[in-house]
């Protein structure tokens, strides 16, 4: 199995008091409530999911399978991680033909490109290589990358050498790869969400590798939900203020924070972090 998944299942009452190292807080009536965490591991990164029921009669078994349909199908299109998956595919396409893939994949590609025109290639899908370089993905590299394979990675990258035409994709530079950890994830979070409303729930909380949405009165938080502001003073210190969203009064939120965490390299006495903002 690609998702792999556990559920935990806790009364909680309307005080609000800390379960399992999670700090989580109900508002509402004064009826007690039941929690339900479900938790694995996706795209490789995890997730947890969080709703709340009045009661504890639900076959939670079902909405499981539901999930974990909904993910290895987000795997099986999308994820750099599966040598077999769609994305991975077109990658190891040699091609400069068009390449017909699903109607999913199509629409996050359309939605990536779309982004990628709107902030001038600040965002962009076809820095597989470079995040290779720098030690990332699947197949990441060692150590500090060079001028010259940096210079070859950009060479092999642009989100403008990807076509999409009559629900296919087609390369004008054979070799270029893409990478969707930055939008995959939350358009996953996007139909995971989606699903639980299905099943007559508002109180949803959805985290796929730090991407969230939640809905309800009740925040269900997972490991330091927050976020995070480029306030930061002096190299050596912690760089950003974290805005913890448990003390704020939101009904209904969501946003994406793929790429605030930075990864810092040393080397001769620099500090280089990525990505910049």
């Amino acid at each position: 199995m690609i998702v792999l998944a556990n559920i935990n299942l806790k009364a909680i009452s309307l005080k609000a008091r800390p379960l399992l190292g999670f700090l989580l807080f109900f508002s509402g009536c004064g009826n007690e409530r039941n929690q339900f965490t479900i938790n694995g591991n996706t795209m490789g990164t995890t997730y947890s999911i969080k709703f709340v029921s009045s009661t504890t009669n639900i076959n939670i078994e079902s909405i499981e399978s539901g999930i974990d349909s909904l993910l290895n199908q987000l795997n099986k299109q999308m994820s750099t991680w599966d040598p077999k998956s769609e994305i991975s595919l077109f990658n190891s396409w040699k091609s400069l033909e068009p390449y017909p893939v699903s109607e999913a994949l199509l629409k996050v590609m359309n939605g990536a490109i779309d982004i990628s025109r709107k902030t001038d290639g600040l965002f962009d899908i076809t820095v597989y290589e470079l995040m290779r370089l720098w030690g990332f993905g699947p197949n990441p590299k060692s150590g500090m990358p060079d001028n010259n394979e940096i210079i070859s990675a950009l060479n092999r990258s642009g989100y403008g050498k990807i076509t999409i035409k009559n629900e296919t994709l087609i390369k004008s530079d054979k070799s270029i790869k893409v990478d969707l950890n930055a939008i995959a994830k939350g358009y996953g979070v996007d139909k995971v969400f989606a699903y639980v409303r299905t099943k007559g729930y508002e109180d949803i909380f959805v985290e796929i590798g730090g991407e969230v949405r939640c809905s309800g009165k009740t925040i269900m938080l997972g490991c330091d939900t927050g976020i995070y502001k480029d306030t930061y003073k002096r190299i050596g210190k912690e760089i950003g203020q974290k805005i913890n969203l448990v003390t704020l009064n939101i009904g209904s939120w969501d946003f994406r924070k793929a790429g605030i965490e930075s990864t810092i390299y040393h080397a001769k006495g620099m500090f280089i972090f990525f990505p910049f903002s």
